[in-house]
């Protein structure tokens, strides 16, 4: 009887055991490697950042964490292929604002619901606003520009590729009392390309975007979308310096997951990227591309994004602009 129930005994412990030593293998996360769609072509800010973003979170992960450029209808595409992807934590969305925020705002229709359909991970950092000028035309300052457009309404033209880039042009034509020609592009390299060749006049754009092109002096940088001056800018002017105080935009980034992600894989999740916003290494990224820091993840995230719709459904009226 005795032999019996010790034979009971080592059978429980030994399939105790066996489920202890099988359950990192069932829940670890994760356990394959991670896709970083980016819905951004390759050169960009937010490109730039997730892949720096990359390297520093795949050794946090224990997996190669895999850049997925997915661009198309103003980051619409890459942003329904997260929306779709398995919500497993295998699959995160790195976005700015302009899918977020502005997109809900300025869009009259959307295939999915980014509040609903989307869980937030982590911030990112904020960036900064440029006016950027074709350098074919001859215009010295900000003023001359808005003198001419005054004179010869739609003669002038912006690009835009994102809800964010069209936001900017349209609030800087609010603030000067002028009215451009909007041109969609695919993607915002596509953008800037015919900004340098002069085929489109200007392109409101973050200034590490805009870079390559400063350094050729085919587009230059007339003014910042911010109270002050960036560091990384220092001669060109604030929008408050020039009278233009409506013309104000700071573009965010951020992480999200599909909705519908375990609790535990979504925590996971966050802790990692937590973990990697943190590191010198990272900071020293934002340091070198001009971002300002902006660290909020989960439930901080969620509550800045519903705020910040809020506050430009107030502005998009007052503006009188037209969803599109």
């Amino acid at each position: 009887m005795a032999r019996e129930a010790m034979k009971k005994l080592i059978l429980a412990l030994l399939l105790s055991w066996s489920a202890v030593a099988s359950a990192p293998a069932q829940s670890g996360y994760p356990d394959r490697p991670v896709r970083l769609i980016v819905p951004a072509s390759a050169g960009t800010v937010t490109d730039i950042l997730a892949r720096e973003l990359a390297q520093i979170l795949s050794p946090i992960l224990k997996q190669p964490v895999i850049i997925e450029n997915l661009i198309g209808a103003e980051q619409l595409i890459g942003t329904q292929a997260a929306v779709r992807a398995k919500p497993d934590g295998h699959t995160i969305l790195f976005v700015s604002s302009s899918t977020t925020i502005l997109d809900p705002v300025a869009r009259a229709s959307l295939p999915y619901d980014t509040t609903k359909d989307l869980a937030a991970g982590c911030a990112i950092g904020k960036t900064g606003n440029v006016l950027n000028m074709s350098s074919t035309l001859p215009f010295k300052t900000v003023n001359e520009l808005i003198d001419a457009a005054k004179a010869a309404p739609e003669k002038y033209s912006f690009a835009y590729s994102s809800a964010t880039t069209r936001m900017s042009g349209e609030l800087f034509q609010q603030a000067a009392g002028i009215k451009l020609l909007g041109v969609p592009y695919k993607s915002s390299a596509g953008g800037l390309t015919d900004v340098a060749g002069g085929f489109v006049h200007l392109f409101f754009i973050d200034p590490a975007s805009a870079a390559p092109h400063y350094a050729s002096g085919k587009i230059k940088p007339m003014l910042v979308a911010s109270r002050e001056r960036f560091k990384t800018l220092p001669n060109v002017p604030t929008g408050i310096e020039m009278g233009l105080p409506g013309y104000e935009i700071w573009p965010s980034f951020g992480t999200w997951l599909p909705a519908g992600t375990p609790p535990h894989i979504l925590s996971a999740a966050r802790e990692a990227l937590d973990k990697a916003l943190k590191t010198s290494d990272f900071a020293a990224v934002l340091a070198k591309h001009g971002v300002e820091p902006f660290h909020a993840c989960g439930d901080d995230l969620a509550k800045y994004t519903q705020d910040e719709i809020a506050r430009w459904t107030e502005i998009f009226k007052k503006a009188g602009l037209a969803k599109q």
